[in-house]
């Protein structure tokens, strides 16, 4: 698997709900991140070059990252 660079975006409900974006990470980062649960699936992760897919979208992850967010 290649190794992309990725922005994560880090959203936080509530009544003043707030959004941060991060990164750029390798893509083995974003993987650990998954892996060690450091990432909710409210979250989302966007390749460079790519569109934002949600923590929640697991299909679309595995096939990103190759990595199960669940």
């Amino acid at each position: 698997m290649e190794d992309h660079q990725w922005l994560i975006r880090k959203r936080r409900g509530g009544l003043e709900s707030s959004i941060k974006v991060l990164g750029p990470y390798w893509s083995t980062q974003v993987r650990e991140m998954v892996l060690a649960g450091a990432l909710e699936l409210e979250d989302e992760v966007c390749v460079e070059n790519g569109y934002w897919i949600g923590l929640h979208e697991r299909e679309e992850v595995k096939h990103a990252l190759g990595v199960d967010p669940i």
